[in-house]
């Protein structure tokens, strides 16, 4: 239900957003993402597989630069 809220909160500010249920979602969305195709993560640190600690552990030691 948070989701859906701030999915429409943003809506109303023009901001388009993914949603990735799981950890591991996320790691494979920014592993093929275009350079400047996001602005912000917003994480919850409550996810199943991979939980959103880890995930961005593993975001922030990527190879890639612009995930740092």
């Amino acid at each position: 239900m948070n989701v859906e809220i701030l999915k429409e909160l943003l809506k109303i500010e023009s901001a388009e957003c993914t949603i990735c249920e799981k950890g591991e979602k996320i790691l494979e969305e920014f592993e093929y993402y275009d350079l400047g195709e996001y602005d912000m993560i917003l994480m919850d640190v409550q996810m199943p597989v991979v939980n959103g600690l880890e995930a961005t552990r593993r975001i922030r030691e990527s190879a890639r630069d612009d995930l740092r």
